[in-house]
This record gives C-alpha cells, structure tokens and sequence, in this order.
C-alpha cells in the first residue's frame, strides 16, 4: 500500500505539493560505500541511482548545501526550504573514484567522515576483518565463545556466510572492544591458511592526496575517529584519544577546520554526557548520529545528536525522504 501510494505521487507529480514542509528543516543523508553504473555490491549505491538523484535535485531547484553551511544554520536558527545535505562515513576509496566525479559534475559539495588511522594505512576496519575471516573459513559450520554466550553458524553457502557475517557485525557492537577482537583472533585462527587482510579493493582507503584534492574542489573532510570504536564501551581516555588525535590529523592535513563529528555506529544509545563534554572540550561544535530524522533550524537543537536518513536506493524513497512528505508523517505520528 505504501510503494502504491508513492507510486501514484509520483505519477500525478504530487510530491511537489508537500514542499511546504521542508521549511527549516533539511534532509541529511549518510552514505558509505559506491559502486559502479549499473552494478549492484552489496550496500554500495550505484552511481546511475546517485546521478539520477542529484539531477533531480538539481532540475527541482532544490539546495544542497555544506555540511558546514548547515550546522551554522542550524547554530543561527536561519531558513531552510528544500534543502539536502550529503554527508559519507569512514572514507572509502569508492568515494573518489565513482561518487566525487558526479558530486563534481553537479557541483554540489559532500562531507566526508574519515577514520584516521585508517586512512593512515594503519589499521583495516574491524567489521572488514570479521567479513574477510568469514568468507575465508573452509569449515560448513562454526561455533563461538564470547563472555559465555555461545554463537553458532552455518557456513554452507553464501548466503549463509552473508548472514553470518551480519549478525556478527551487530553483536560485534554490543561487546567490548577488548570482547571484539577477542572474537576476531578466533575467527582468524579458524581460516583457511596464513591469509592475511589487506587494504585494496573495496577496502582501500581514501589517500590523503586525494583527500586534498577534493578538499580544493569544495568537499568537506571531518573526523570519525583514529580506529573506530564505539565510543560508550571505551574509557575516558581512550574516547579523548579517538576524538582529539582524529581532528588534529586532519586539520593537520588540510589546515581547515575539523571541529563537525560523527559518531562511530552513531545511535543515540552510544552516547552519552561525558562523550559531548569531551567533543566540545576539544573544540567540536557539532556531533552527527545514525539516528534517523530531521532537526528544526528554528528550534533549539541538540547539536551533538543531529540525525540523518541512509540514503535509500529506492527512487520513491529518495522523493519521501526531500520532499516535505517524510515531514508530515512525523508530525502526524507524533
């Protein structure tokens, strides 16, 4: 019934008529990974859905504006209407090669969350090391110990493999991090021969050269930590460590400023009081979640939990979520 509602906005060129909800409010969308035209990866979004979408808010006469230009609205209580923010989490090398000529290409501006260590060549992210052990393991089924709980899969096909490596993921941010890669060192031993990880491909990071690059072209670059962590499960020095050393590498890089942040797994649970003062003790004036839905420019906000939608690959969707649309349902929710 929802996609057939959609539907039938769409074919009767309805969406417009709900613009007028967009007024100070604007859509932040979260990205990670891209892939090419036509391909379909996982949860990389393909650049004809992106092209498609930033012609369309460009031929709609829509405002996609820097994150950075947004947290001083939002900090001003100014006017928004039909307004979208971009923003890409971790800072992938997919980033440059197939998202940044488009973004260009529009010249519409996206920030870019950048794990340092990461982009360093220090570390591979860790849910990257629990999807490379999984899918290099030649046993049909295994069966994990994390503080007494047992967890037990089938590794049969590829699907199963799939979903093994999804429930991990998730489990794998409840637990400490010492719990984590805990867990990882045993799914490394259980693999197939002396395999080791590396960061190329779909995991090869961001350079700073073309971090650079882009930064002179108008992108936005800010911290997302050096390694990753959820900050909740980490001790008061280690969350001053994360935040501070991050935004003094990419100052440091750029020499602009990095004070807007993003919560690693970013929902509203994974922060807390202590985690805000040391954000604005060093120097942030903005903190993005995971969370989804719209923050009010001419209302008092908490700046260091604003939310953002994934970017959908649903074209409808897409329409909802920047129309106004998305707006109303909330209202009418609440």
């Amino acid at each position: 019934m929802k996609n057939q509602l959609l539907r039938v906005c769409d074919l009767l060129n309805l969406f417009s008529l709900f613009n007028t909800f967009t007024r100070n409010r604007a859509t932040v969308f979260m990205m990670h990974h891209f892939c090419n035209w036509g391909e379909r990866d996982g949860d990389s979004l393909p650049t004809d859905i992106l092209d498609r979408c930033l012609k369309y808010l460009l031929d709609n006469n829509y405002s996609v504006i820097p994150l950075s230009e947004y947290i001083n609205k939002l900090i001003n209580c100014r006017h928004l209407y039909k307004t979208v923010v971009f923003t890409i989490d971790d800072g992938h090398c997919d980033f440059y090669e197939y998202a940044y000529p488009i973004f260009k290409k529009y010249r519409m501006s996206v920030a870019v969350f950048l794990v340092s260590d990461y982009i360093d060549g220090e570390i591979t992210l860790w849910w990257d090391q629990v999807r490379y052990a999984i899918n290099n393991i030649k046993a049909e089924e295994i069966e994990l110990s994390v503080n007494k709980k047992k967890l037990h899969y089938s590794l049969r096909t590829n699907s199963e493999k799939s979903f093994a490596v999804d429930q991990l993921i998730e489990f794998c941010k409840t637990i400490s991090e010492d719990q984590r890669f805990g867990l990882i060192d045993e799914l490394k031993n259980l693999r197939t021969g002396n395999l080791v990880l590396k960061n190329h491909g779909k995991n090869r990071p961001l350079s700073w050269d073309e971090i650079i690059e882009m930064a002179d072209n108008g992108m936005e670059f800010f911290p997302h930590t050096k390694t990753h962590p959820v900050l909740i499960q980490c001790s008061e020095e280690k969350v001053r460590n994360e935040i501070c050393e991050s935004k003094m590498k990419v100052e440091g890089k750029l020499a602009r400023d990095g004070n807007i942040f993003c919560y690693p797994n970013g929902r509203f649970s994974d922060v807390n009081d202590n985690i805000i003062k040391a954000l604005k003790e060093a120097g942030y004036i903005a903190a993005l979640t995971a969370e989804e839905g719209f923050d009010p420019a001419h209302e008092k906000n908490d700046l260091f939990r604003l939310k953002r939608y994934s970017f959908p690959i649903d074209f409808l969707r897409f329409k909802q979520l920047i129309s106004g649309l998305e707006v109303l349902k909330d209202a009418l929710r609440k």
